[in-house]
């Protein structure tokens, strides 16, 4: 019908029969300001592997303005803000032997009230302007002696010399750790603990 009318307005010009283009008449422009590029463009570099809808609460708390997701997706899309293939595969290949060796649960486990016979170990997060700090806490279940040190990041690294520092502190045999299932009790954590004690965690 559309094309027979197009066909007569074209004084039946046959080329006037061929389809023609269905892109709207006005696309819509790329409406991201110089200043929101710079901010997402830090954000994804601080935060390579959060998405769209994590950055996005990420920048409305850092600089209190509004931004859609839209706008955070073309952003990285127009500069390829991706992350790491390679370090994308190796936290995978870390996130499926984590999963082929599950932690045991300390519901097996029967608390007893004796001195270093379990520590709950926990990561306490802390901003301070534009800083931001992690405190790990050990509290022994039994005496309820408490222990902190504070760390520029939550590396199984960092979780590791925490818990050298703690079993010097103690300078006692511990027999059993309770933790979450944060990345930092892992790796570089978990062979601290097999040197050091003998876990249920």
């Amino acid at each position: 019908m559309f094309k027979l009318k197009r066909f007569k307005d074209a004084k039946y010009n046959a080329h006037s029969l061929a389809d023609q283009s269905k892109a709207p008449h006005q696309k819509r422009k790329w409406e991201v300001t110089l200043i929101q590029e710079d901010r997402v463009g830090r954000l994804r570099e601080r935060y390579p592997y959060y998405g769209k809808k994590k950055l996005k609460v990420l920048y409305e708390k850092e600089h209190s303005e509004e931004i859609s997701t839209w706008k955070i997706e073309r952003v990285i899309r127009r500069y390829e803000l991706y992350p790491d293939q390679r370090k994308a595969e190796k936290t995978f290949r870390k996130r499926a032997q984590a999963r082929e060796k599950p932690r045991k649960r300390i519901t097996r486990l029967v608390k007893e009230g004796r001195p270093y016979f379990l520590f709950q170990i926990d990561t306490i997060v802390i901003y301070w302007d534009n800083l931001r700090r992690y405190i790990l806490t050990a509290v022994d279940h039994g005496t309820k002696l408490g222990y902190a040190r504070m760390y520029k990041n939550k590396s199984s690294r960092s979780a590791a010399d925490f818990l050298y520092r703690l079993r010097y502190l103690v300078d006692q045999p511990i027999e059993n750790l309770q933790t979450d299932n944060g990345s930092e009790f892992a790796w570089e954590f978990e062979r601290a603990s097999c040197i050091i004690f003998r876990i249920v965690a």
